[in-house]
């Protein structure tokens, strides 16, 4: 079992992929996903996001 300060990290690292699939679900006109398919969203969508956030900032990290 995780640790209350990881699962607040695992909660903040995907946190963006959530705020994603949210505005994803506002905005198009699909019937709601299942339990499995708003995980994978979110997971897929937290790479997407993590993936640009990377290549947005990286000259902060370099």
């Amino acid at each position: 079992m995780l640790a209350n300060s990881e699962l607040i990290d695992l909660l903040w690292f995907l946190l963006p992929g959530f705020i994603a699939a949210g505005l994803f679900r506002s905005l198009i006109s699909n019937p709601k996903p299942s339990g499995f398919d708003s995980v994978a969203q979110v997971f897929i969508l937290t790479v997407i996001v993590q993936v640009i956030g990377q290549l947005i900032f990286w000259d902060l990290y370099t």
